[in-house]
């Protein structure tokens, strides 16, 4: 679980670096959405690959200057990735696929 005070350092973080303003209301909501969904270190390590990763004119043409995202994208951004399952022929054994790389802007 995601603790209050590693989401928010990290948050600020972000906001500092991309330039985007939030309102508590805003912040919590995030909060809320991402808790159960990551771990502190998961968060840590998808935040700072997303600041290292992402310059600031790709974040603008996602979200326009000094634009947030919607709770959708900070989902899809942080969820661990989904798997399924399939079979494969040759050997008869189930292989798991990720079906999702955690999204990073590109």
């Amino acid at each position: 679980m995601l603790s209050n005070e590693t989401f928010l350092k990290q948050f600020l973080l972000m906001s500092e670096n991309f330039g985007f303003g939030f309102t508590t209301e805003y912040q919590l909501m995030i909060y809320a959405g991402l808790k159960n969904l990551v771990n502190d270190q998961e968060f840590v390590r998808i935040s700072h690959g997303i600041i290292k990763d992402t310059k600031l004119t790709d974040w603008n043409a996602a979200y326009g200057f000094k634009g947030k995202p919607a709770l959708a994208d900070w989902i899809e951004a942080y969820a661990p990735p989904k798997k399924k399952w399939k079979c494969d022929e040759s050997t008869g054994f189930k292989v798991i696929e990720n079906i999702s790389d955690n999204l990073r802007l590109k």
